[in-house]
């Protein structure tokens, strides 16, 4: 009968440690790809073939999730700002989860995110939010950006308005 109890109490602490790498696997891969996405190094290699711009976070999405993310555009902001800025580096990266939000196959998490991009001759600090959805299997469903310093949105004003 003891090892029967102790094989059970086992088995549930196992179940909630696999229960808790799950969600900091979410986690993890949120802010890895949000890593990724703002940072001027991971575009350096599609400046000339902007085709290829989309390919660099196709594995983070299932390939629905994936086509609807291309299609909204989201991916090409960060490339287009760096563009524009003519931003050589991103400095000071800091991301912090403000939001949590379970629901019944996924995980709503929401990141503020400060860092600093640099070109030649200037330095502008950035303050962006970004809502990411993230399902049990560990692949994103949605991505939502909010630039809060409004830096983007004046470029891209300023580029319909030419």
């Amino acid at each position: 009968m003891k090892k029967i109890l102790i094989s059970l109490f086992m088995g549930l602490l196992i179940t909630l440690f696999l229960a808790g790498c799950t969600k900091d696997r979410q986690g993890k891969i949120a802010e890895e790809f949000i890593t990724k996405m703002i940072n001027c190094s991971t575009y350096n290699t599609t400046e000339k073939n902007e085709e290829r711009l989309p390919i660099i976070f196709e594995s983070y999405f299932s390939e629905e999730d994936y086509k609807q993310f291309v299609t909204s555009q989201m991916c090409y902001i960060y490339p287009e700002l760096f563009r524009i800025t003519q931003a050589k580096n991103i400095k000071g990266i800091n991301i912090r989860q403000v939001h949590k939000i379970k629901q019944k196959d996924s995980i709503k998490l929401k990141y503020k995110i400060e860092y600093t991009l640099e070109s030649e001759n200037k330095k502008t600090k950035m303050k962006d939010e970004i809502t990411l959805e993230i399902s049990k299997k560990g692949k994103i469903t949605e991505v939502l950006i909010l630039n809060t310093s409004d830096v983007i949105h004046k470029l891209f004003l300023d580029i319909k308005v030419l």
